[in-house]
């Protein structure tokens, strides 16, 4: 009996102990029977969960949608390789502040959209910055 409590613990560690008893009460065969379907759920489980992934993934490259974490993602592992390379050439560390200045004129004109829907305090939240710094960085709302 004990070996059938300690088998049952081991295919389904965080069941409760009221269950593990219950179940190793059981014949060893129904309990060899019940354990092959839980091992048997959890594999197909995992299989749709990765035929699941998979589907997204496809569907993502064949309508080019994609997250915007997914996005953000990208964007931060190419800013990375891109400070790697122009930390040892010159043409490249050009080419990165030349990319900075156009972040910094499309993040000035996505705010002075987003102005017309949201507050300077939400704005704010959104850059991790206060509502005094959006008025400083991005002008006095409706000052342009």
């Amino acid at each position: 009996m004990r070996n059938r409590e300690d088998r049952v613990r081991r295919e389904l560690p965080g069941a409760p102990e009221a269950l593990v008893r219950e179940l190793a009460g059981y014949p060893a065969y129904q309990v060899g029977f019940i354990l092959a379907a839980v091992r048997q759920g959890k594999a197909d489980a995992l299989s749709a969960d990765r035929a699941k992934r998979r589907q997204r993934k496809a569907e993502a490259r064949k309508y080019r949608w994609y997250s915007p974490a997914e996005l953000a993602g990208r964007d931060r592992r190419l800013l990375d390789s891109a400070g790697l390379r122009a930390a040892g050439d010159l043409e490249a560390l050009a080419a990165l502040a030349a990319f900075a200045r156009q972040v910094d004129a499309l993040t000035h004109e996505a705010v002075a959209r987003l102005r017309e829907r949201y507050s300077d305090t939400e704005i704010g939240e959104a850059l991790g910055i206060t509502r005094q710094a959006v008025g400083q960085r991005f002008g006095i709302r409706g000052s342009a």
